[in-house]
């Protein structure tokens, strides 16, 4: 008489059944991702091409001045100058000229620099009083991926402690950079509103702001812009604590 042979099929189709279940444990999330809705799915490179991108992601140590300058103070007792990503992602591709050259003096609030694109320009003024130290080429063309990655300038402070006052630091400075962004924003919708149309739109689907805005504005538009962003008003400007 035959012997009896007991076949277990749990065992012999346990491959199978790992391989079902690992792949009812990938199309869930791919599910899930494909019934979002059409905004929470889109990707974060495109959301860093509005102007706002970036702004936030501040290097440590960077003081931002109200006047959207950034200085920081190196060992040598020089302070290296710079502009923020807000104001060149704004502005788009800037060419630089130097309204100060080397061992020139500078007072605080004096123009500095001047940005220029397509016939249009920027004044600059100056963060800190005191002496102009070592500069670029007196033109040279400035992008939104240069805004922390170097100095336009330095200069050798002489009122360093006091004139930082109003300038932010740390947490302070990205809630500075973020409320700049909405204040913008309204900028914006002001110059929809008003008399002061421009070629393209200057706000995106959703209130984001559309890549470089300034470009689309004629002279005029860009010194709206430098009354209200960068050119002192005392009563805003208050001291960072």
């Amino acid at each position: 008489m035959d012997s009896f042979h007991y076949t277990d099929i749990f065992a012999t189709k346990g491959a199978e059944y790992l391989i079902v279940i690992a792949f009812l444990l990938l199309l869930i999330p791919l599910w899930r991702l494909l019934n979002q809705p059409v905004g929470s799915r889109q990707p974060a490179r495109s959301v860093q091409r509005t102007s706002g991108g970036g702004q936030l992601r501040i290097p440590p140590g960077l003081l931002l001045h109200p006047n959207h300058t950034w200085s920081h103070l190196e060992p040598d007792g020089l302070a290296r100058v710079g502009l923020t990503h807000l104001l060149l992602s704004l502005t788009g591709g800037v060419e630089v000229h130097y309204l100060k050259q080397h061992l020139e003096s500078v007072e605080k609030g004096e123009p500095l620099l001047r940005l220029s694109a397509e016939g249009k320009s920027l004044d600059i003024r100056s963060p800190l009083s005191g002496l102009v130290g070592a500069v670029h080429s007196p033109r040279r063309s400035l992008h939104t991926a240069d805004a922390y990655a170097e100095s336009l300038l330095t200069i050798e402070p002489a009122r360093w402690q006091s004139e930082i006052r109003d300038a932010r630091l740390g947490e302070s400075g990205r809630h500075w950079a973020g409320s700049e962004m909405g204040r913008f924003r309204d900028f914006l919708m002001e110059e929809e509103r008003n008399t002061h149309p421009v070629p393209g739109p200057m706000l995106q689907e959703g209130g984001e702001i559309a890549n470089h805005p300034l470009r689309d504005m004629d002279q005029g538009g860009w010194d709206r812009f430098s009354k209200e962003f960068l050119e002192p008003h005392p009563g805003r400007e208050k001291s960072f604590s």
